[in-house]
């Protein structure tokens, strides 16, 4: 089975005749990965992840150089399909926009809304 067997709308160019094909790639990217996986009260999972993409090889296995672009994410959820904790959602939120603050100062809007989540506009 394969993946456009799996996830039938994820591939739509994919079909009989073209789906034995190689792969090849078409563009060098070096990326740079970091992340934790946490076990709350609650039966409650959050997995943390940090990926940095970077110019040459050599700047992502040294984590030096030119940042190219990157994202972090957080994803949260039950491990038993229970109703999640609101405390535990209160502070993971909390740590969001502690880490907006942090390190995402150049988008002014997400700035702004970090701001506001701790009470600095209203």
């Amino acid at each position: 089975e394969s993946l456009s067997d799996v996830f039938l709308y994820a591939f739509p160019t994919i079909t009989e005749e073209n789906s034995k094909n190689k792969l090849s790639a078409s563009a060098k990217q070096y990326w740079w990965k970091l992340q934790w996986k946490l076990s709350l009260e609650h039966n409650m999972e959050c997995d943390i992840s940090f990926t940095v993409q970077y110019e040459t090889e050599h700047d992502a296995k040294s984590r030096s150089g030119t940042v190219v672009s990157g994202e972090w994410s957080m994803r949260v959820f039950s491990v038993t399909n229970e109703d999640w904790d609101e405390d535990i959602l209160a502070s993971l939120e909390d740590m969001y926009y502690h880490l907006i603050l942090e390190f995402n100062q150049d988008d002014t809007e997400h700035t702004e809304c970090a701001l506001e989540h701790f009470g600095y506009y209203n």
